[in-house]
């Protein structure tokens, strides 16, 4: 964030980097069908001349890509038309400590959703054994996120979080 903000030469800038891990299993008929996953991080960047503001995005954070969107950003503010509700970027700030972050669910890798799905698919299977064959499908999603914000103002604050989700 500070090298981002280091290449700006608007009056004010913002920079959003948000950090992703996500991963998938999907099943049916008692199997794994798919199974899939991604890692990716993007940044926003926001700058204002005057009282002009524009933003634009990348994932290719090589030193150069950097600057370019910075670049871009304050060429599009310098396009946009004047915003007479145009608020400041934030100073800094002091927020809570929000512990949303889980290592277990983090490391929710290709083998232990299949192991979930497996656990989850033999309890379908022995409860819905007094009604005869049952049909199992479902999908596993979980969700590993850091994100941080940072402005020329002094502000910088970051969070993370992991999440998951099981459908049967």
């Amino acid at each position: 964030a500070d090298r981002v903000l280091s290449f700006s030469a608007g009056d004010q800038t913002r920079v959003n980097i948000t950090s992703e891990r996500d991963g998938n299993t999907r099943f049916a008929d008692a199997s794994i069908t798919t199974s899939g996953g991604i890692t990716n991080t993007s940044l926003i960047v926001t700058v204002t001349v005057g009282r002009r503001r524009a933003s634009a995005s990348t994932n290719v954070l090589d030193e150069g890509s950097l600057k370019r969107t910075v670049d871009l950003a304050a060429r599009l503010a310098r396009l946009s038309p004047d915003d007479p509700e145009l608020m400041p970027e934030l100073g800094a700030q002091t927020y809570a400590t929000v512990n949303a972050f889980l290592e277990r669910t983090s490391d929710l890798n290709p083998e232990t959703r299949a192991t979930a799905v497996k656990r989850t698919v033999d309890a379908a299977v022995e409860a819905g054994k007094p009604a005869g064959t049952i049909f199992v499908a479902g999908f596993l999603d979980a969700h590993a996120r850091a994100t941080a914000v940072a402005t020329s103002n002094g502000l910088f604050a970051y969070h993370r979080t992991t999440d998951a989700d099981l459908s049967v």
